[in-house]
């Protein structure tokens, strides 16, 4: 089911290869990511929910190791065409695929 939501992901922590390696994480797991950059810095990593559904946000954050606050629903946006936008904060250490003890 992870296979039809679309995600980009962007690094907003301002740390190189942060985007990329999410991104084979997400790959890993099923997800298509099909958008990787960077975006204005922040502090938290966060999953907002473009054009898919709020459920498929908390799957992709629930794969990342965050928790149901970091789905920000604002969505859905008709004329976007991926599903969720995962943006990498600077907690980044936090999250799944930089966990110093990976279950990857």
């Amino acid at each position: 089911a992870n296979s039809r939501i679309k995600v980009e992901v962007r690094n907003a922590a301002g740390v190189d290869g942060l985007a990329a390696r999410t991104t084979a994480y997400l790959r890993r797991r099923g997800f298509d990511v099909v958008e990787v950059g960077n975006a204005a810095r922040q502090d938290t990593s966060r999953v907002l929910v473009r054009s898919g559904t709020a459920l498929d946000a908390r799957h992709v954050a629930q794969a990342l190791g965050l928790g149901p606050g970091a789905v920000l629903t604002g969505g859905p946006t008709n004329d976007y065409a991926l599903d969720v936008t995962v943006t990498l904060g600077t907690d980044f250490p936090a999250v799944a695929p930089f966990d110093p003890d990976p279950s990857d």
